[in-house]
């Protein structure tokens, strides 16, 4: 571990008795959901809202360089690993709170399927859909995430958010500017902390019976290896793994990681040997092939943590093959 790095770890046990609710840890296997040889320079896990707050706030004053990462379920990390710190949101998790007139306040780690369910219980309706994306809620709101025909946007009310200096904001549901795959959040670098969102009452087992019609359908169309979802945007209004498959890819193997021969949108670790770098070298070839096949140049959903922060894996200098 560095020495600024090494000075940030104390600083927070320094802290502790003042109240800050922090781990820190250098391994990287929990970043990303997709496996890599590459490590990261520090990982920071805030136990609460104040703590993310306090521990942005240090990271700024020190000129340290940090991504915010949640559930790691569209980030790679490269197989050279990463210097910078990793400021961690998952652990920022708490029931969601009811403010009145039908909006509830969630706290930016909470996963989406962990919310869904404690929804459904409640007999509160709006996010069925959404049910079985596998990301947090604070990167779900910077990415308005959605399936099948439904986004998160739609639901937001007020998006509680920091900068990247540690100063907080509220975003109102108009300010967000929602786009596919993308929010006014996403492009400033803001930093969420919870979003309101706005739901429905209705019949438990009505609700239950949505989510599991939205399972079924996930579970028949996309794979069950470790993936990173979809790893590129629609491009004319059409799946990218249409274009994927037309080229003729579909099932496509590159060492241990593969596109996937259920939807090829999907590139899977197929074997212990897969890694960062392959996942790469094989998304670069598809969209190679669907602009050479198929005149569309296919632009990333997935992103990969570099030493300077969160990149497009466009730019990203993959290791030479051995």
């Amino acid at each position: 571990m560095s020495e600024e790095y090494q000075s940030l770890e104390q600083w927070i046990v320094r802290n502790r008795r003042t109240g800050l609710r922090c781990v820190v840890q250098t391994d990287a296997s929990g970043v990303s959901a997709f496996p890599s040889r590459g490590e990261v320079g520090c990982r920071v896990l805030p136990q609460d809202e104040t703590s993310a707050i306090r521990v942005a706030r240090r990271l700024s004053r020190c000129k340290i360089p940090y991504a915010v990462v949640g559930a790691g379920t569209n980030l790679l990390v490269g197989d050279r690993g990463a210097r910078c710190v990793c400021l961690d949101m998952r652990d920022v998790r708490a029931p969601m709170r009811n403010v009145g007139y039908g909006v509830f306040y969630v706290p930016a780690g909470v996963r989406l399927s962990a919310l869904a369910a404690q929804a459904r219980h409640a007999g509160l309706s709006g996010l069925e859909a959404l049910s079985g994306i596998p990301g947090t809620v604070g990167g779900a709101v910077a990415m308005n995430a959605g399936a099948f025909g439904t986004e998160i946007g739609q639901r937001v009310v007020c998006v509680r958010a920091m900068r990247r200096t540690g100063n907080v904001v509220l975003r109102s549901g108009e300010q967000m500017q929602w786009g596919y795959r993308d929010s006014a959040i996403a492009r400033t670098g803001e930093i969420v902390l919870g979003a309101y969102l706005r739901l429905e009452t209705d019949d438990p087992d009505r609700i239950g019976a949505r989510m599991e019609v939205y399972r079924a359908k996930r579970a028949a169309s996309q794979p069950a290896q470790p993936s990173l979802g979809s790893v590129f945007r629609r491009a004319e209004g059409r799946s990218a793994g249409w274009y994927i498959e037309r080229a003729g890819l579909k099932g496509l193997a590159l060492n241990g990681v593969a596109i996937s021969t259920k939807h090829a949108n999907f590139i899977v670790a197929q074997s212990d040997g897969a890694c960062a770098d392959d996942f790469v070298r094989l998304a670069r070839l598809a969209a190679e092939q669907v602009d050479k096949h198929c005149a569309v140049t296919l632009q990333y959903e997935v992103k990969i943590l570099t030493d300077f922060g969160i990149a497009d894996p466009q730019g990203y200098c993959v290791c030479l093959t051995e």
